[in-house]
């Protein structure tokens, strides 16, 4: 696995190197966060997502004084029986590291003055709906692990799963 690929400063985003592995390897549709400083491959040349996104927005406020199709649409999504709104951006795109990926863009705010989620996708024909849906599901797994690992999840030197088990339990205790 070359370092090239990999994102050290954001470890906890979405790795290149094991996407592939899923994607070509393995087979299997996957769905990603990205950060506001990776690059979305552009005509024009590689730009920062959070600049793009800057850009989209001017685009979405444009298309809404015109009249048009916004640039981010509402939608809709059930996570724990709730009913959930998002404003989204869903294309295809070349995404550096990674290859021609689903790019959603999602604020939950309708004026997109909150911060923006950047996902990706290996599915290109999967819309922004389902994606998000997906992604919402994963995030509070990743929530306990990054606090497990604060608190000594990361820590175990057993092999077996009851040894493991265990340990899980006593750190979730913690």
């Amino acid at each position: 696995m070359s370092t090239d690929c990999l994102h050290n400063r954001h470890n906890w985003y979405t790795q290149p190197a094991f996407c592939r592995f899923l994607d070509k390897t393995l087979k299997v549709p996957y769905v990603g966060t990205l950060a506001a400083d990776d690059l979305v491959v552009l005509k024009q040349g590689p730009q920062r997502l959070e600049a793009f996104e800057t850009h989209l927005q001017q685009e979405h406020q444009q298309a809404i004084k015109d009249g048009v199709q916004p640039t981010f649409r509402k939608l809709s999504i059930t996570y724990k029986g709730e009913k959930e709104t998002y404003y989204s951006y869903c294309k295809t795109h070349h995404i550096h590291h990674f290859g021609k990926h689903r790019l959603v863009i999602n604020h939950r705010k309708a004026d997109l003055s909150d911060s923006a989620t950047y996902f990706i996708c290996n599915k290109l024909q999967w819309q922004a709906g389902g994606i998000t849906r997906i992604r919402r599901h994963r995030w509070p797994v990743e929530v306990y692990h990054e606090e497990g690992k604060a608190d000594g999840l990361d820590q175990y030197q057993v092999r077996d799963f009851e040894a493991i088990s265990r340990h899980i339990a006593l750190v979730a205790v913690t």
